[in-house]
């Protein structure tokens, strides 16, 4: 069986979130996976990838240095995910180090502050139709003081795999920040979601495949997107999005998280054995 059968076939068995949505593209290649792909979806953290893209961009350009270092007052303090909280007020970070503690442990504090660097909101939509995606919009920073009560970002996830996809495979940047791009990516300390079930590479085993990803979860959203390496060398960037998951509890052991990982899985035993 195919790509498309042996997950439509587990879609239409397992499926009970409410709204569900998910690319797969094989990148240099003709394998795809579509399900409600062009759904803009709520991200939850999963935003925080153009805001990666946008301030190593302005770094290249000369306009920042990712080895600037930056005072962080309580004031830049924010709640939810993170460690940047628990540290001194007065403490000072290098930018890249802010990047890093932004996607790697998710943390929101590092990610406010990273927004106002790019320059705002604005210049991180900038940032993305600069590469020509469309159906994706960051509408605020997270815990927003003075919310516009618009969803954080809505993004359709054909969206962020082309955008994954261009990072990965066009000039837009040069192979020093691009190197650095997922370097970043590849330290994530969440992969329970889609690449849970997977023979990953880490410090501790010869795994056959590596993961570039961000995760993004908030009470009912679960996300995650990214770019997985096989021992092949064959690239897929993939996203999938849930809006109504059937478990918002924030467990290891989530069932939502399961079940995004049996996706993940299934697509990995079908295009190594059909390869």
């Amino acid at each position: 069986m195919n790509l498309n059968d042996v997950l439509n076939d587990y879609l239409d068995k397992n499926n009970k979130c409410e709204h569900l949505a998910i690319s797969i593209e094989e990148i240099n290649g003709n394998i795809k996976y579509y399900y409600n792909e062009l759904d803009e979806m709520p991200t939850a953290s999963t935003m925080k990838l153009f805001v990666l893209g946008a301030l190593l961009k302005k770094c290249e350009r000369g306009l920042e240095d990712l080895n600037r270092l930056v005072k962080v007052e309580k004031e830049n303090f924010y709640l939810g995910s993170g460690v940047m909280k628990y540290l001194s007020s007065g403490i000072s970070l290098k930018i890249i180090d802010l990047l890093t503690l932004m996607i790697i442990v998710s943390d929101n504090s590092a990610t406010n502050l990273c927004v106002d660097l790019a320059g705002g909101v604005e210049e991180v939509n900038k940032h993305i139709k600069e590469l020509g995606i469309t159906k994706a919009v960051v509408n605020r920073k997270v815990y927003d003081p003075n919310p516009n009560k618009l969803p954080l970002s809505l993004v359709a996830p054909i969206a962020f795999t082309t955008y994954l996809t261009k990072i990965r495979t066009t000039d837009y940047l040069s192979k020093e920040y691009k190197d650095i791009f997922f370097d970043i990516l590849s330290k994530q300390q969440f992969k329970d979601m889609f690449p849970r079930y997977l023979p990953l590479m880490d410090f501790y085993d010869d795994g056959k495949v590596e993961v570039f990803n961000k995760t993004g979860y908030d009470d009912e959203v679960r996300c995650d997107c990214g770019i997985v390496l096989l021992e092949d060398k064959r690239e897929f960037s993939y996203a999938i999005m849930i809006d109504g998951a059937i478990d918002e509890s924030y467990s290891f052991d989530n069932k939502t998280h399961h079940f995004m990982a049996s996706i993940g899985k299934l697509f990995y035993d079908t295009v190594t054995k059909n390869k």
